[in-house]
């Protein structure tokens, strides 16, 4: 990211931060060989592949010179909140409201498909649901704690009205937690076992299909043990957004309260890493019973075998 600094500090011009982020912008586009749809969207996907390579304990220092797990962090909390300064701004712009829309609207949806897919009895629209949800889990975790945290401003249209609005992680952390569970069944039968974002995985890390089949078909034999290396990254994503949710202040946070915050979040992520599947599943406070765990961890495997 261009400005590791407060968004509010006033020693920082406005039109630097968004110098920086075009410039950013440009770098992505000639690399991947297409432009972004906007900044917001830049942002964002930044935010899930650092998430998902913390949850995954990866290293950014190789592939982009990044720092330790306290400094990366507190980039999260930053994200977020340029994430939020690039919303702003983009509902400004008469061809850019409907892309804030859309992420805005992701959270809600992502709920709405969680119900829908509990109710669809043919198998193949069911999975074909299903794949979507789990694709978009992290990502609609993030909008929702950045854009479904804060109240509505009297007199603002921006944002959705409180009864929607206000908390909607808290309100259905049971949904979310359901997505981020099921992504790791997926990850499982797919054979991916790192975050999926690493610029040279090694052939090693991915397995076949098969074999990942045949392992979660012994279902009476599963438990919570077998399956722990693929379970904890999402155990880490849901103990970090839990924290987000209480910690994330949008842009009223000072560098200050942001390391604070980070430091939380630091403590709680080691400790989901480093503890036995069972203690980090409390820790991340599933408040489901290994069954269900177990249950809906197959639904992810059954988003790729179907």
């Amino acid at each position: 990211m261009p400005l590791v600094t407060s968004l509010r500090n006033p020693e920082v011009p406005l039109v630097s931060v968004d110098t920086s982020l075009s410039n950013y912008q440009a770098t992505i586009s000639n690399i991947v060989g297409s432009r972004p749809k906007s900044m917001l969207w830049t942002i964002l996907h930044d935010l899930r592949i650092l998430l998902l390579r913390i949850a995954h304990g990866e290293s950014l220092s190789v592939d982009c010179g990044g720092g330790s797990l306290s400094s990366n962090t507190v980039l999260i909390f930053q994200q977020l909140q340029m994430a939020e300064m690039c919303m702003k701004n983009a509902e400004a712009e008469a061809n850019s409201s409907a892309i804030v829309e859309h992420v805005r609207s992701l959270g809600s949806a992502f709920v709405a498909g969680v119900e829908i897919c509990n109710y669809v009895t043919e198998e193949q629209a069911r999975a074909r649901i299903n794949r979507s949800l789990i694709e978009s889990s992290v990502m609609a975790s993030i909008c929702c704690i950045l854009f479904h945290k804060n109240n509505k401003k009297e007199g603002s249209t921006t944002l959705q009205s409180t009864t929607t609005a206000k908390d909607l992680w808290k309100k259905f952390r049971a949904q979310f937690v359901v997505g981020l569970i099921r992504l790791a069944g997926r990850r499982r039968c797919q054979g991916i076992e790192d975050s999926g974002c690493v610029s040279s995985r090694p052939s090693g890390r991915r397995k076949s299909n098969e074999k990942s089949e045949s392992i979660l078909k012994k279902r009476k034999k599963t438990n919570l043990d077998d399956i722990s290396r693929y379970l904890r990254p999402s155990l880490v994503l849901i103990a970090i957004f839990d924290n987000l949710s209480s910690s994330f202040k949008h842009e009223n946070m000072s560098d200050e309260q942001i390391a604070a915050a980070a430091e939380v979040t630091v403590d709680l992520i080691k400790k989901v890493r480093n503890s036995g599947i069972h203690v980090a599943r409390s820790l991340a406070n599933l408040q489901i019973n290994d069954e269900r765990i177990l249950s809906e961890f197959e639904k992810g495997v059954e988003s790729v075998q179907l």
